[in-house]
Formats: C-alpha cells, sequence, structure tokens
C-alpha cells in the first residue's frame, strides 16, 4: 500500500468514525429528552451503509477488508434494517412483543447499545488494522501449496464425517438417520445432544467436522484433476446438503461464504458481480429451502412460503432486554457498577475456554449468568434441557449481564480479533492454502458470531487444523527421508 493511498484510507476510517459519533449523539438526545427514536436509526442506516462502501472500496485495494465489510452487513441485516424501515413507515418501534411502556425511550437506547457496540469494534478494529498488502505471489508457484497434498488424509477428513454422523444416529435404519436429518421437524436440532438423546458430548462436537470437511473438499480442487474434482465435488455437495436437510441456516453461511473468500484471497481476484450474484443466489434458494421444510420435514403447495430471513432481526431482542434489564430486572452479572466493569472480559475468557470441557468430567463448570434467566423471560424455559434457545446477539447479551460497560468492553475486542483474523488471512495469501482456508473460515464465524458469541461456533476450525498439521507432520516425514 502506498503512502498516499494509506492515507486516504485512514483518513476514510477516521471519517467514519466521527460519522458513527453522529448516531451516538442523536440516540443519547434522544433518551435524554425524550424525543423521537427515527432521527437516530437513519443516522445508523446511513453510517452503517457508508462503512459497507469501505469495505467493498477495500476488496479492490491491496488490503481486502473482509471484517469490516462482513461486521456492517451482520450489524445491518441482525440490527438495523428492521427498525430503519419501521421508521420510515411511521410505525411503532419493533420488538419482541408490542407492548412497550415509553417507545422512544426504549427506541433510542437500544440504539445507543447498537451505536456504541458499532463504535467499539470499529476503535479495537483500527488498531489491528493490517497495513501490509498482501502477498501477490501465485500459489501455483509453491510445490506445496494444497490443502491436502496426501490423498490418505484427504480419504480420513471425509471418512471422519461420515462416521460423526452415522455414530450421531440412534440405530442404523431409515427412521435412525431421517431422526437426525429431519431433527428440526420434531422441535430439535441435529447432533445436539438433548434433542437426540445422545450421552456423549463428544458426538456434538464431533459433528463440527462435517462442514468442516465439506470446506475442505471445495479447497482441495485443482486445475487439470477431472477425476478428482468430481469426487471431491460429490463430497463437498453432500456434506453441504446433509447439513442444509437438518436446518441449520448459519452452517450454509458459512461454507459458502468462507469458500468465496477462500477462492478470493487464494487466486488474488477482485470480486465480480457475476460470482457474488452466484454464490448470493445459491445462498438464497438454500436458505429459502431450510427455512419452509425444516419445521415439518415436507413443504407443502398449498403453503405461504416463509422468508429465509425470519427471525434475523435481532434488534428486537435487544429491544427486549434494554426495555427489562438495568430498570425492571436486575443485571445478571452484578448490582455493582463497579464489579460489571471489570468483570466482562474475564468472565469472557473463562467461559470461552472452559466451554469445550464436558461437563461430566467438571461438574462445577461456569455457565452463562444470562442464559437461564433470559431464556425464562422470553420462553417461560431456562433453556437448559433444550435443544434450541433464543439468541440475543453480542450486544444484548453483555447490556444485560453488565450494561453498557459490558457492550463497550466486549465491542473493542472483538474488533481487535476480528482485525487480527483479517491480518492473519493477508499474510497466508501466497504462502500456506491451508491457512487461507482456516482464517477464512474463522472470518465467517465472526460474522455468525454477531447472533451470539459461543465457543461452539468455533469447533469446525479444529477439523480443519487436525488435517492441516497432520498433513504438515507428512510433508516433514518425505523432506527427511
Amino acid at each position: 500500500m502506498t503512502n498516499k493511498s494509506f492515507v486516504i484510507t485512514r483518513a476514510l476510517y477516521i471519517a467514519a468514525l466521527l460519522i458513527s459519533l453522529v448516531s451516538y449523539t442523536f440516540f443519547s438526545l434522544g433518551f435524554i429528552f425524550d424525543f423521537a427514536w427515527e432521527f437516530g436509526w437513519m443516522a445508523l442506516l446511513f453510517q452503517t451503509v457508508f462503512w459497507i462502501a469501505l469495505g467493498v472500496r477495500s476488496l479492490y485495494s491491496s488490503v481486502p477488508r473482509y471484517d469490516v465489510l462482513l461486521f456492517n452487513l451482520g450489524t445491518l441485516l441482525f440490527m438495523v434494517i428492521d427498525p430503519s424501515l419501521v421508521a420510515l413507515t411511521d410505525d411503532e418501534f419493533p420488538t419482541v412483543w408490542t407492548l412497550i411502556s415509553n417507545e422512544d425511550s426504549t427506541g433510542n437506547l437500544t440504539g445507543i447499545v447498537i451505536s456504541i457496540f458499532s463504535i467499539g469494534f470499529h476503535l479495537g478494529n483500527f488498531f489491528s488494522h493490517p497495513t501490509v498488502p498482501a502477498d501477490t505471489q501465485r500459489f501455483e508457484s509453491y510445490s506445496r501449496s494444497t490443502l491436502l497434498q496426501s490423498s490418505w488424509i484427504l480419504l480420513f477428513s471425509i471418512a471422519l464425517a461420515i462416521g460423526a454422523f452415522f455414530i450421531s444416529v440412534q440405530s442404523l435404519t431409515i427412521d435412525g438417520m431421517a431422526a437426525v436429518l429431519f431433527a428440526r421437524s420434531t422441535g430439535n436440532v441435529a447432533f445436539a445432544t438433548a434433542g437426540l438423546g445422545n450421552e456423549s458430548p463428544f458426538i456434538t462436537l464431533l459433528a463440527s467436522c462435517i462442514p468442516a470437511t465439506s470446506l475442505i473438499c471445495f479447497s482441495s480442487l485443482e486445475k487439470g484433476k477431472g477425476f478428482k474434482n468430481i469426487v471431491l465435488l460429490f463430497f463437498a455437495a453432500l456434506f453441504m446438503i446433509l447439513f442444509m436437510l437438518t436446518g441449520g441456516r448459519s452452517v450454509m453461511v458459512l461454507i459458502l461464504l468462507s469458500c468465496m473468500i477462500f477462492w478470493l484471497v487464494k487466486s488474488h481476484k477482485k470480486p465480480r458481480l457475476f460470482y457474488v450474484g452466484g454464490v448470493a443466489t445459491i445462498l438464497f434458494v438454500a436458505l429459502l429451502f431450510q427455512i419452509n421444510f425444516r419445521d415439518d420435514a415436507s413443504i407443502s403447495d398449498n403453503e405461504v412460503f416463509r422468508s429465509p430471513l425470519e427471525g434475523f432481526a435481532l434488534n428486537r431482542e435487544i429491544a427486549f432486554i434494554v426495555e427489562r434489564f438495568g430498570t425492571k430486572e436486575k443485571f445478571t452479572s452484578s448490582d455493582s457498577l463497579f464489579v460489571r466493569s471489570i468483570s466482562p472480559l474475564p468472565e469472557t475468557f473463562v467461559l470461552f475456554f472452559s466451554n469445550p470441557v464436558p461437563r461430566i468430567f467438571w461438574e462445577s463448570k461456569p455457565i452463562d449468568s444470562s442464559f437461564g434467566p433470559y431464556n425464562v423471560l422470553r420462553t417461560g424455559s431456562n433453556a437448559f434441557g433444550a435443544s434450541t434457545n433464543v439468541t440475543p446477539t453480542i450486544p444484548g447479551r453483555y447490556f444485560m449481564k453488565y450494561g453498557l460497560p459490558g457492550v463497550i468492553q466486549i465491542a473493542i475486542v472483538f474488533g481487535l480479533v476480528w482485525g487480527t483474523i483479517n491480518k492473519q488471512l493477508l499474510k497466508s495469501s501466497g504462502k500456506s492454502i491451508s491457512r487461507v482456508l482456516i482464517f477464512s473460515t474463522l472470518s465467517v464465524i465472526m460474522l455468525l458470531s454477531l447472533r451470539d458469541f459461543t465457543p461452539g461456533k468455533f469447533y469446525p476450525v479444529l477439523f480443519l487444523i487436525l488435517p492441516a498439521v497432520l498433513d504438515r507432520l507428512r510433508l516433514k516425514k518425505v523432506i527427511n527421508r
């Protein structure tokens, strides 16, 4: 990146941060003086679109900012577009339930939480901004560039994914396999321990290798390898369709979007409307099928089709939270402002790294203090014995636990982490396809984590790292011969 382009990029970034302060100011004044919530949401919509424009612009530069683009696309989809459209129609502020004690107060406080989350993310992201352009050397110049040089390791990944599916079924019959594939039609989630009666948490963890193997198969395609590519495409599509049938919409986004970013970084191509539109169309059709199929395991011609974006307006969950916690309900972490100011990051660290440990080995393992109370308020059940629960988004979760101090801290850390992932993704370009795939996948997982920042979303990466490590060990053995 030249000094001139670097200065321009930094100037635009700072300008976007200043614009972000405008929406926060509107919300704050609206909350204090109790004026209409619509002004702040129009400013927040403009701010988010401006950030998206900066992200798109970066894709055609030497330092693509997939983190900035995906974060703001996710924020627009999950938190901003719904209230903004309602503001244009002069309707009531959207929330989970229609009855709001003070519409302007709730609308402005919801906006404060989301705008602070956005500002905090971009501040943290600003300090992890990569200044060195990606390596422009092509992968074809590297003799060990493919993700899996060894057919045995590739077969190991495929066998592991197939095994994960069959281990999860209760009986090796058509009905037993259907119970996993069509779990959502019975109110459960495929491979979920509680929903399907699995005793071992190992099965739930192992299921994460299925989308990972689909990504590995896609990324192992090579020019001039016709028969091998057909076999790889078959297994990649098989595992992707398997998860599509189970109803998990986030996995479809993970596979398709990770593959697109992987291809762009690997090939050093600039995004073309044709390819982006093709991936978007496939994703839309897949999500449309899922949302209409998964509840009944069938699609009736007489039924009205549901939107694939149904349930994405998570701003309503945040509105539900800010209207209750801190006023009608206590913050779930502590009543003390001091404790709520120093607890967010240590508690997040403990929860994240203790989560993979099965509770059968650690009965007193920490649990999220907001999980049970929030689900009780929303559904009447604490959701500990169920396969599904309500996702309140990152800012919603941290507000109900710690108030605004928690939102600010997790936003900054989220920006730092995602910016670091983007930096490593660009550094891997031209050097290691396995690293490109891993960091492409991590970037998409960060997007999906906007709904709820939980360790389980990152488990598929473990099954991307495992074959890459095995292949690296194999190469060292070959070299030492």
